[in-house]
């Protein structure tokens, strides 16, 4: 039967799991959302059928599609572009999602801020609030951990008294949000982490490089990872050993800065990081940035020969600066010094060479050759700076005889 007489009869026959493919396929054409909408739902409609609602212009018509059984990854492609964002979070959500969708959707600023909004909804307020209780017993967390709902899972993954035994199960949930709040917990087990360690998203690798529980082999693995984010985040982590910080100090990015600031970074390769690494004002990505000198200077591992050799490159910082016209370099300079010699290791000759008097007046006088050489540039018609270059040279040697 292909004609109704009510649209009630239509209704029914749409939500009907018994109804033919005939019919199901017919109503797919319906005026009425509504219909629209139950067929969408029904898991009796085939995905050829499906794939016509993934253009609706009703947002509820797509919104059930995604619900559905039967969407297929072409289907859940086209939706993962939807314009509207509750949609892309469930594509994510949804156990068909591939890879690259789920690549896709963990880059989704909106669907990362729409999720934690979706956590809020009244539908899932109450099982949320029991699944975060920190006094929830372990039978009550198991209960939530295998609800329908992924946020409802998540709420679990992130509660810190979850007990490791449901964290290493929620290791495997087919969501990548639940599997990143499992990442970022600090009860999580070594198993759980080995199994999330060479998951293709780069979010969850990212927060176990960042969860300071990590262990030295989870870590030992990580620094081999593609994502520069990941490796920097090993950087930072609070159980890195100086075994993996002397291999990151090879690197030829903003790592090596990183380095330079971790207190577990041996003396020695803090040495062969301000000797061996070159800095660059304009490349700082690829090199010791002046974020990273500070940073060393401020180690506690930095030995007084170090700090010694950061106070050198000081006068050539503020002489560069004012060559370039960089007020910002020179600030980098003065903080730089300042780092310098309120470390207690440094001497007290040096400390006063890097006072902010002595640096001011040391810029000063740079500014003021610099100046005057414009100055017969203009009258001469000379482009050369070599006698400026020169005459800061001699005031560069008497700043550091003292």
């Amino acid at each position: 039967m292909l004609e109704f007489n009510s649209f009630n009869q239509k209704l029914k026959a749409a939500k009907d799991h018994n109804t033919s493919l005939e019919i199901l396929i017919k109503l797919t054409e319906d005026e009425n959302w509504q219909i629209r909408k139950e067929i969408a739902r029904n898991p009796k409609t085939p995905a050829e059928a499906l794939e016509k609602f993934a253009k609706d212009n009703h947002l509820v018509v797509r919104t059930q599609i995604v619900n559905n059984p039967n969407a297929t990854v072409a289907i859940l492609e086209k939706l993962a572009g939807d314009k509207d964002c509750a949609i892309r979070l469930r594509v994510a959500a949804h156990p068909n999602a591939t890879l690259p969708i789920l690549e896709k959707l963990s880059e989704d600023t909106d669907v990362q801020n729409l999720r934690a909004k979706e956590a809020c909804k009244c539908i899932f307020k109450q099982e949320i609030q029991y699944a975060r209780d920190q006094e929830a017993t372990a039978d009550v967390l198991l209960i939530f951990a295998e609800n329908s709902h992924a946020v409802v899972r998540e709420a679990v993954a992130m509660n810190p008294k979850t007990p490791a035994s449901i964290l290493e199960k929620l290791a495997i949930d087919p969501v990548w949000f639940v599997c990143k709040a499992v990442a970022a917990n600090l009860n999580v087990p070594k198993v759980g982490l080995k199994s999330l360690v060479t998951h293709p998203l780069k979010d969850i690798r990212l927060a176990i490089a960042e969860n300071p529980n990590a262990s030295i082999e989870v870590l030992e693995r990580l620094v081999k990872d593609k994502e520069l984010d990941v490796v920097s985040a090993v950087a930072q982590n609070p159980n890195a050993p100086a075994e993996i910080l002397t291999v990151l100090a090879e690197r030829k990015d903003r790592v090596i800065n990183l380095v330079a600031g971790h207190p577990n970074t041996p003396t020695e390769i803090l040495e062969f990081l301000v000797r061996e690494q070159p800095y660059d004002p304009i490349l700082p990505p690829h090199t010791l940035s002046y974020h990273g000198l500070i940073q060393l200077a401020t180690n506690p591992n930095a030995s007084a020969q170090i700090l010694t050799l950061l106070a050198e490159k000081v006068p050539s910082i503020l002489i560069d600066s004012v060559a370039s016209e960089d007020f910002i370099q020179r600030e980098f300079g003065l903080a730089l010094g300042k780092a310098i010699s309120e470390n207690p290791r440094i001497s007290e000759s040096i400390r006063k060479k890097l006072s902010q008097e002595t640096l001011d007046l040391f810029y000063g006088k740079v500014t003021q050759l610099f100046n005057e050489k414009l100055n017969e540039m203009r009258k001469d018609g000379s482009t050369s700076l070599e006698s400026f270059w020169a005459r800061v040279a001699q005031l560069s040697e008497v700043w550091r005889k003292g």
